[in-house]
């Protein structure tokens, strides 16, 4: 596999057409074949538009992976008729996905027409690696920081069917994540919207001790009351106990006692 592999990654430059050939002969036979040559692929047919990318990919082979990578469109790409293709070949083998597909598809849409890639978000959900962050990535990157920051808020507010998708979208492994997520705290119309905001993003992390990764959102929040009905509404949501290590200063920060804390996370049992 792996020598073979390698002579399809070498032979690509001379001939793509018949070097994509022999790779989806391979890929028939073997799910689990390497996929440097779709990878190259797509990167070439997203640069040539939405028919050629949609002609490469419908013949990709669907199984149980599949990998991200950043791509580079062309200037007319049209990027609604690429994702209508996908979600329909998707709704066709629900239990399967592609093997390759651009990992900032909605980041580049949505820099390009944020109104149109949000639309069309909110009425298909996300598509292979994409989801929502993607979008807000790219009305960052159109909009700046601070606008981005309350175009989110108006969206969050205005879309409560779509909330939790948006929430979940907002990637907290995203570099300066934790300024991103401020802002659109700060963007919010009024204290109990914002800590309602900073609320529920916290219940959607997944983490052994989020109170570490994520302390500026507690700290962030109006009282020590807000912080501990965040920490209820983590365990309530996530289903789990948090593991956490909090310092005395931080808690003192927070206006929080230790027994408080471990009463919320920790809630006893009541008497039978």
């Amino acid at each position: 596999r792996l020598m073979f592999s390698t002579f399809l990654a070498t032979q690509f430059a001379n001939d793509r057409v018949k070097t994509f050939a022999l790779y989806l002969e391979q890929a028939a036979k073997d799910p689990a074949f390497p996929w440097n040559v779709p990878l190259k692929t797509m990167g070439l047919r997203a640069g040539e538009g939405a028919d050629a990318y949609i002609e490469a990919f419908s013949k990709l082979p669907w199984g149980n992976f599949n990998v991200g990578t950043t791509m580079k469109f062309s200037a007319d790409f049209d990027f609604r008729k690429v994702a209508d293709a996908v979600s329909a070949l998707g709704k066709a083998s629900p239990d399967k996905i592609t093997p390759v597909f651009a990992s900032n598809f909605f980041e580049t849409w949505a820099a390009r027409n944020a109104e149109e890639a949000h639309a069309w978000w909110k009425q298909n959900g996300s598509v292979m690696l994409d989801n929502w962050g993607g979008i807000l990535t790219g009305v960052e990157k159109s909009m700046g920081p601070q606008a981005a920051a309350e175009w989110a808020a108006h969206e969050l507010q205005s879309n409560p069917e779509k909330r939790k998708e948006m929430l979940e979208g907002i990637n907290p492994a995203h570099e300066g994540a934790s300024h991103r997520i401020n802002l659109i705290a700060d963007s919010m119309p009024d204290v109990a919207t914002r800590d309602a905001f900073l609320s529920d993003f916290f219940a959607t992390t997944r983490d052994s001790d989020p109170l570490d990764r994520f302390s500026f959102v507690i700290t962030g929040m109006s009282s020590p009351e807000a912080r501990l009905d965040a920490m209820r509404n983590f365990r309530e949501t996530a289903g789990y106990i948090i593991d956490t290590n909090v310092p005395d200063t931080q808690l003192q920060e927070w206006g929080i006692t230790r027994e408080q804390l471990n009463e919320t996370l920790r809630p006893k049992k009541k008497a039978q």
